[in-house]
């Protein structure tokens, strides 16, 4: 136990547990670290399967199409540019950015960033002019073709934030509550008080029970596991334009898993998930003993 501090109300708090991150805990975000490197795969693959579908059922109608659409073979192979590999990178960013997973998302705009801007000073070095028809082609290819050493450049960067993300990061419980702080560019302090903790889950894969980490979620005191849902049909109300909707939505009150909401990764999470089970514990503790306090008072009058 560390030296007994004291808090805002002047009283003393003792530190009971102070821990971080394990590397071992974060096995997951490294590898999600490496996203670019997996598009670049799928890339390579989509683009070849799509040349070959081309190729294999639709070479009569490329063929066809020449005399009247003269460019059609650079149209085919901007769209397949488009598609494979910007499309696929797109699409990862967008998913990362709504499922919450910094590690995808920015590796792979930081990926698609940089092949994009080293191929306009590319295509500007070359010297094509600006509105010449062959301009938006070659930056697609180069685009295309820079994205593969970029995407390790991208993977290297990504996994140096996240490691200097995690060795920022300090979980500590006190007689007073849990703290948790951490940050690379900007410091972000949260102490909960136990008394508003509801309860704490423990969540520890098969990889975690292996290497004795896991994470522990604290629920604040509201209650958990309400259900909002919504559902609408009705017309659409614009002028000469018929058509219906219909929605549903579902939520569920759940713990973040963000390692700045959380006990991330930590080591041996059984401890410490026992020690803050015996903390919210107390305020219960003393709530059944002043009821029987009162009880036995009311049983004298």
């Amino acid at each position: 136990m560390e030296k007994p501090s004291y808090n805002h109300a002047g009283s003393t708090t003792s530190v009971l547990l102070a821990t971080n991150p394990d590397p071992k805990g974060f096995i997951i975000k490294y590898i999600l670290c490496l996203t670019p490197l997996f598009l670049v795969i799928i890339s390579w693959f989509v683009r070849i399967l799509i040349y070959g579908t081309i190729t294999m059922f639709f070479p009569s109608v490329t063929t066809s199409l020449t005399p009247f659409v003269p460019n059609i073979s650079n149209l085919t192979d901007w769209t397949v540019l488009m598609i494979s590999p910007i499309g696929i990178f797109v699409i990862f960013v967008c998913i990362g950015w709504v499922m919450q997973l910094p590690e995808v998302w920015t590796g792979s705009a930081l990926c698609l960033g940089l092949s994009t801007v080293a191929g306009l000073l590319l295509v500007k070095g070359v010297g094509t002019p600006a509105m010449a028809a062959s301009n938006p082609m070659d930056l697609l290819q180069w685009t295309g073709f820079l994205i593969q050493p970029f995407s390790l450049i991208a993977v290297i960067i990504v996994l140096a934030w996240t490691e200097k993300f995690r060795q920022t990061i300090r979980y500590t419980i006190t007689t007073d509550g849990i703290r948790m702080k951490g940050g690379v560019w900007k410091q972000q302090e949260h102490m909960i008080p136990h008394h508003q903790i509801g309860r704490v889950i423990l969540e520890q894969d098969r990889l975690g029970s292996l290497f004795h980490v896991g994470t522990i979620i604290p629920i604040g005191t509201t209650p958990w596991g309400s259900e909002m849902s919504i559902r609408g049909v009705g017309p659409g109300d614009q002028k000469d334009n018929v058509s219906a909707g219909f929605g549903y939505a579902k939520a569920r009150q759940e713990g973040s898993r963000y390692p700045l909401d959380c006990f991330y990764g930590i080591r041996e999470p059984e401890k410490a998930m026992a020690l803050l089970e015996q903390m919210i514990s107390r305020p219960a503790e003393r709530g059944e003993e002043q009821a029987a306090y009162l009880k036995k008072i009311y049983e004298k009058i």
